[in-house]
């Protein structure tokens, strides 16, 4: 089924974002500064066209959804 796997996924991507800011800045991601966040997001973003990694593929799924869930909003739908 489609939400088991979409939930893998997105613990992975997770998991890939923690393991970045740890690496990074030895913090798991939402113990991070504004600006250190922004620093491992675009790390997450950096090749966005080609995603190499887990950590970018997760960008995508991120952006993806993101981008859906403002679209399916009542804001998205009426502005």
């Amino acid at each position: 089924h489609y939400l088991p796997a979409f939930k893998q996924q997105f613990l992975e991507g997770l998991a890939a974002v923690d393991a970045e800011s740890q690496s990074r800045f030895g913090h798991p991601f939402p113990q991070l500064s504004l600006s250190q966040q922004s620093a491992v997001v675009a790390a997450m973003a950096k090749n966005e066209t080609a995603p190499t990694n887990a950590l970018e593929r997760f960008f995508e799924v991120l952006k993806f959804h993101t981008v859906e869930g403002y679209r399916l909003s009542h804001i998205g739908q009426t502005e």
